[in-house]
């Protein structure tokens, strides 16, 4: 891993023009060889005998298959695949004319990523890295990290404003065989948030988490199982401030006022954060399988994780000299989340039939401290995405690919404090279509996607005595877009060069996305805002090297 993390660096001191260029292209050789020549040395041979990741990675197909295979080593261990790299560049920008009301206006994102894995003796180690940079614009309602669905406990104010944030993951694997088909699995995962506004309340947040799942595996015949226990946690720093007194105490700016969320619908109003710390308490378990049934491979992994927050208010203890610091629990949440994912495919000479499932569940239950109520919010949820992927071969080569995805989603929130109850269940279906086209130093291929966004069920309940600014802010804007009906669009294209860099094959790929409102919801059109438009764009560009 960390030297194909000296490729990318010599190679994002490039512009893409330098790629193109022969001479300039011998000086990257230049460089790896004195950097890394065992490495070097390394890539060239497996490149001469031909074990390189680009049909692995340039086939969808094949990449949806890898992409599993290092979702987890069991699964990667008694795979015969002996290694596989990529490392990807790309720049995003979308604009989101009409969107969720804790949405930015307008999102760049500059992000790296790459990911790999290599065999040593009888053991395979696999690894992965991602990074970004994000800047969002006009974003209101949302001074707490990435929300995740259903979360609670998240400060808002209404003052639309810039902001910046990072992430960070990291995640290493290891199989080790032992006796008897057994392997020795091991897998950590490390992820960091950070992000921060520019106006007034503005937000500066720090989020820390680490996984850690050892394992044990067993293979019989064509058949292999897994276990594994996972354990973890995350630590959070949160700090609003105001740089300007005047928009903490004075009540002519209404959008400026700081709030807490403490479930869907029950705030409290303050001056800075309602709680400055939060640690998670992480457990779980994952099982996994693969076996061998008439020429169709059949795979899954089903996890159940816990995550326990507890969020708390620091103050400063004057009678206490070892402990300074006081903790106190503001509010608590526990969400059970669990999770299933399945791959089976079919291959021959002619076609390939894939078949993809991931399905979720997610039950939370928030408790603030004080209340003398016990739970004051519920969120259930359910996720489920089915895909089908037919690619078609000649003479060995994938030429055209064609698919179908369905996706259906549903969630109740409970907010028994502000009497606020919304549930919604969604369809999304689209229909995918790819050609390859082969020359005799180059490919490209183009790629189109198309479906419809269809709301199924739609229904919130709001008595109007508890009517506030989370309601008329996040509660009705969210039910009018999550209640209308759009039309979704995807254009994808990719040039590859096996030769381009001359140690390795890259391309240079280009996506479109478009979302288009077709109808709107039930909802009175002046109790929502009025956005600029009905439609969400997004272009982004992006370099990929396969080793």
């Amino acid at each position: 891993m960390f030297s194909k993390l000296k490729i990318f660096w010599i190679t994002a001191g490039f512009s893409l023009n330098m790629f193109f260029a022969h001479a300039q292209v011998a000086t990257l050789e230049d460089s790896l060889s004195s950097i890394s020549p065992g490495f070097y040395k390394s890539l060239q041979t497996e490149r001469a005998k031909g074990n390189r990741s680009d049909s692995l990675y340039w086939i969808l197909s094949n990449r949806e298959r890898l992409q599993f295979l290092q979702s987890n080593p069991v699964q990667l261990v008694f795979d015969t695949l002996k290694q596989a790299g990529l490392i990807e560049m790309h720049y995003k920008n979308t604009e989101k004319n009409i969107r969720l009301p804790v949405e930015a206006y307008r999102t760049y994102t500059a992000a790296f990523y790459t990911e790999g894995f290599t065999t040593v003796g009888k053991a395979k180690i696999q690894g992965r890295f991602y990074f970004d940079k994000i800047w969002e614009d006009s974003l209101a309602n949302n001074l707490s990290e990435s929300l995740q669905p259903g979360t609670p406990f998240t400060h808002f104010a209404a003052k639309a404003g810039n902001y910046e944030r990072q992430n960070i993951r990291f995640e290493a694997g290891l199989g080790l065989p032992l006796a008897g088909g057994f392997q020795m699995t091991s897998l950590l995962n490390y992820d960091y948030h950070w992000s921060s506004g520019s106006v007034d309340p503005r937000p500066e947040n720090k989020i820390f988490q680490i996984k850690y799942t050892p394992g044990l595996a067993y293979k019989y015949k064509n058949t292999i199982l897994g276990a594994g226990y996972m354990i973890g946690k995350t630590d959070g720093a949160y700090d609003i401030l105001y740089k300007n007194e005047m928009f903490r105490t004075s009540q002519l700016y209404p959008d400026r006022r700081l709030y807490i969320n403490n479930g869907y619908g029950y705030i409290g109003q303050y001056t800075s954060e309602a709680y400055s710390k939060s640690k998670d308490k992480i457990d779980g378990w994952i099982i996994n399988m693969a076996t061998h049934i008439s020429n169709w491979w059949v795979k899954g992994n089903y996890s159940n994780s816990f995550f326990a927050k507890r969020n708390f208010i620091l103050s400063t203890n004057k009678d206490s000299l070892n402990n300074p610091i006081q903790e106190q629990v503001h509010s608590k949440y526990e969400l059970l989340v669990k999770k299933l994912e399945a791959l089976i495919y079919n291959e021959n000479q002619k076609r390939v039939h894939q078949i993809s499932f991931n399905g979720s569940i997610n039950e939370g239950t928030a408790v603030l401290m004080s209340s003398s109520n016990g739970a004051n919010y519920l969120y259930d949820g359910h996720n489920a995405l089915l895909d089908y992927l037919l690619s078609l071969k000649n003479f060995g080569k994938v030429l055209v690919e064609l698919g179908f995805n369905g996706m259906f989603n549903h969630f109740k929130k409970k907010d028994f404090l502000a009497m606020h109850f919304y549930e919604h269940t969604r369809a999304d279906f689209s229909l995918y279509a790819g050609k390859y086209f082969y020359g005799a130093k180059h490919n490209f291929k183009i790629n189109v996607k198309s479906g419809l966004m269809l709301p199924l069920k739609n229904d919130l309940s709001v008595p109007l005595t508890q009517v506030n600014v989370f309601t008329g802010n996040i509660t009705y804007p969210e039910y009018d877009f999550r209640g209308s009906t759009f039309f979704s669009g995807k254009l994808s294209l990719m040039y590859y060069s096996p030769s381009l860099l001359r140690l390795a094959g890259s391309s240079i790929s280009l996506n479109i996305d478009y979302l288009q409102k077709l109808k709107d919801s039930d909802i009175s059109r002046a109790l929502v805002p009025t956005y600029t438009g009905k439609n969400q764009f997004s272009i982004s560009l992006g370099f990929q090297i396969f080793l």
